[in-house]
């Protein structure tokens, strides 16, 4: 099974995907989210608060695994959702451009 983590990028095109997103959860991928992406979407201002709740409602229908970030700033990142190391799982996964 291929684990695929969501950028916060996504959630403006997920409403259109979610279907495709959701046939393809539990059989050939999983998907997994940090503090970062929940943080982000609460913070959608008022005025666009429908698209909020449909987003959070989305990832909770996925059931999008909360995981750690392994790569924190100080002062960003929350305790119990970050974990101290070297960074491996950042540096596995960056492309030849380090993005």
């Amino acid at each position: 099974m291929k684990k695929v983590m969501f950028d916060s990028n996504v959630f403006d095109k997920l409403s259109e995907f979610i279907q495709v997103i959701k046939e393809s959860a539990n059989t050939k991928y999983e998907y997994f989210i940090t503090n970062i992406q929940v943080e982000e979407l609460a913070v959608i201002p008022d005025v666009k608060k429908d698209t909020r709740i449909r987003n959070i409602l989305m990832l909770a229908d996925l059931r999008a695994k909360l995981v750690p970030v392994s790569v924190m700033v100080l002062g960003k990142a929350r305790l119990g959702y970050t974990r101290l190391g070297m960074g491996e799982v950042y540096h596995t996964i960056l492309n030849e451009k380090k993005k």
